[in-house]
């Protein structure tokens, strides 16, 4: 490396990063304080409502493949709400945010960081709908592991890890979630 390489070098590592816009600091400090990025708190809502009655999961069955989907339905009011029924709807929203979410982000900080990346955030999100996609499937069904498999598009090993993932989540959620969240014991195989 010639010397005035190593000197531009030097000169480039030490000369102050330029000021962050005021607007992505704001950003940046948002996603800190929550403690998980917007897609994390995304995947996190969507189990919050699952878990609080607000939305519900429904999976229904294609005919013509024969594979389920997922639906989600609100059980919001449909009509414009009095003032007593949206200071209802901000508690209830108040309520899960204050009590659900933060064992929500504990469950779904693998690294034990203290903060929920995207990453984590969606597979949270993508064990817990399998746990109730899967356990829908075998009541409706009673298929065996390979069938079961099948249709969740995962091999055994996979449905094996996610299925204990998500029944030691479930009865982590047992005392705040206000509907009941299905067991999950996957079929044997043939």
């Amino acid at each position: 490396m010639s010397f005035a390489a190593l000197l531009l070098l030097t000169a480039t590592a030490t000369s102050p990063a330029p000021p962050m816009p005021a607007d992505l600091a704001a950003y940046v400090e948002e996603i800190r304080a929550a403690g998980m990025t917007g897609e994390a708190r995304s995947s996190l809502l969507a189990v919050s409502t699952a878990i609080s009655g607000e939305n519900t999961i429904t999976f229904p069955k294609d005919a013509a493949s024969g594979q389920y989907g997922n639906h989600y339905r609100s059980n919001g009011v449909y009509h414009r709400p009095s003032a007593e029924e949206l200071a209802r709807m901000r508690q209830i929203a108040a309520d899960r945010e204050r009590l659900v979410t933060p064992r929500l982000r504990a469950l779904a900080d693998r690294d034990g960081s203290g903060f929920v990346s995207t990453r984590e955030g969606s597979e949270f999100r993508r064990m817990f709908e399998f746990g109730l996609k899967a356990a829908f499937i075998i009541s409706a069904e009673n298929p065996s592991l390979e069938r079961l498999c099948t249709l969740l598009n995962v091999t055994p090993s996979e449905a094996s890890v996610l299925a204990a993932e998500y029944e030691r989540v479930r009865s982590d959620l047992a005392d705040v979630a206000t509907v009941p969240i299905p067991s999950l014991r996957l079929p044997s195989p043939k």
